[in-house]
């Protein structure tokens, strides 16, 4: 075919200076090139590969082992710091406003000069407003209105209704406080910028427990018990009666991610599906509500709620 510059196309290839006709090219050297590209790629896939990048050490091992991948921890343990997987609400201080200052609670705790004080000066005041009777009909969690049909006879309160009133209370006066459900009672929780952690509070016996001086979370009781230790100091200004009897409620425990009832109302009937089970062991799931939550990872209810 004749081309612009007048000349026929060169039906030749030039390979290492060689002149060689294009038919034995595509015939023979193409295909034996491809045929060693192929077999070094084979060879070097069956062995062992070494990659040192930095402190990096990725081994492939031999074909037909299962030898683990060696993969470095870049942070050390002491600088990383877990963050909660769930989303804990709290209503503020601005919601609860009328509570405060219809209970007059600033009076409540006048003088008080550190947060246990506070906790403590709150916790008797929410357990003198009446004497444990059943909650017939079942008011809703509203601080006000448990108190408002209480005072009035229409309805009683036990362990969950002082829990709600002294958790708003708490939350009324800027602390981060919530629910927790041990084995059949309820108790609270509220974050000691003090202390720096969590303090389990149980209104209905005016009730905390320590461990020397300092007071402890539900979790780190439940611990304390499971592990057989006997150093607890239980601190209450009511009987609890059989005190090995109250701390087994302990062994099982589930917090409330949902903490928010008078900005955000919901049935008590929905709750279960907003407690967070804690587990020391996965299979134990199968004895908490098929509905509800659960972690084996305590840092995931154990957290600094003004950092999350």
């Amino acid at each position: 075919m004749p081309y612009k510059d007048g000349e026929t196309k060169d039906k030749n290839e030039r390979i290492f200076g060689l002149v060689i006709p294009r038919w034995i090219v595509w015939a023979v050297v193409v295909p034996v090139m491809y045929a060693v590209v192929f077999t070094i790629g084979y060879d070097l896939g069956g062995k062992k590969i070494e990659l040192n990048y930095s402190e990096i050490n990725i081994q492939e091992s031999e074909k037909g082992t299962s030898d683990p991948i060696k993969v470095p921890l870049w942070v050390p343990s002491d600088k990383i710091h877990q963050q909660t997987r769930f989303n804990f609400t709290f209503d503020n201080e601005k919601i609860l406003s009328p509570l405060r200052r219809r209970e007059q609670l600033d009076q409540v705790i006048k003088g008080s000069k550190t947060d246990m004080e506070v906790f403590l000066r709150l916790m008797k005041w929410v357990r003198a407003q009446w004497s444990p009777s059943r909650p017939d009909p079942y008011p809703p969690i509203n601080a006000i209105v448990i108190l408002d049909k209480i005072r009035k006879g229409e309805t009683g309160g036990f362990c969950a209704q002082y829990c709600f009133v002294l958790v708003q209370c708490l939350q009324s006066l800027g602390y981060k406080a919530r629910y927790v459900t041990v084995k059949n009672h309820e108790v609270a929780e509220v974050w000691s910028p003090g202390f720096a952690k969590w303090i389990m509070l149980d209104p209905l016996y005016e009730l905390y427990i320590s461990k020397g001086v300092t007071p402890l979370s539900v979790f780190e009781i439940h611990n304390m018990i499971l592990s057989g230790k006997h150093d607890l100091e239980v601190h209450a200004k009511q009987d609890t009666g059989d005190l090995r009897q109250y701390l087994s409620r302990y062994e099982v425990f589930a917090v409330w991610v949902k903490n928010n009832h008078v900005s955000s109302p919901i049935n008590f009937s929905d709750i279960e599906r907003y407690k967070i089970y804690f587990l020391d062991d996965p299979s134990d799931r199968m004895h908490i509500p098929v509905q509800s939550l659960y972690t084996i990872y305590p840092e995931g209810l154990y957290f600094n709620p003004f950092k999350s």
